[in-house]
């Protein structure tokens, strides 16, 4: 740790303002930043911790939280295509649509493959299996639990509605 994230320690935050706080926590090194370093905001102090892990199915419903991702996967559906293809109707750089196929990789709906200087893009629809079967058991038991909220409506406004 540096003398700078020493110094925004929890012990030196009650002696300093925010703004000094926070001129501290920039001087903290990328390292210390990665390993979870507190940070102060608005005179408190938060952990940062970037060794989260998520699950598969995390991954999947975060990749199809963007737009441009479905349209990604709505297109590769049709067929493979390659990179420049797909980045063409989104009217983005290559550079940008090249962070959303990474994104589709690492959630595994998307693989990708290099054939001399084109990267063909092809739909791998596996974890989308995954996320359908989540989607279906969810759908299941939330059936389940309004059906016996209906019915206990109807046990419980039986008696009175037969005696108005």
């Amino acid at each position: 740790m540096t003398p700078g994230c020493l110094a925004a320690s929890a012990t030196a935050r009650q002696k300093r303002s925010p703004r000094q706080l926070a001129d501290r926590a920039r001087t903290c090194s990328s390292i210390d930043r990665k390993a979870g370093i507190a940070f102060p905001a608005f005179g408190r102090m938060y952990i940062l911790n970037y060794m989260v892990q998520y699950s598969a199915l995390d991954r999947t419903f975060g990749a199809l939280a963007d737009p441009t991702r479905r349209e990604i996967l709505e297109r590769l559906a049709e067929g493979p295509a390659s990179v420049s293809e797909l980045a063409q109707p989104a009217g983005m750089s290559m550079t940008g649509l090249l962070k959303h196929v990474r994104i589709l990789e690492r959630a595994q709906l998307v693989t990708t493959e290099k054939q001399g200087r084109v990267r063909q893009c092809r739909l791998d629809p596996g974890h989308l299996d995954d996320a359908a079967q989540w989607i279906q058991d969810s759908r299941r038991r939330w059936e389940r639990r309004l059906d016996r909220l209906g019915s206990y409506l109807e046990r419980s406004a039986g008696p009175e509605g037969a005696a108005s």
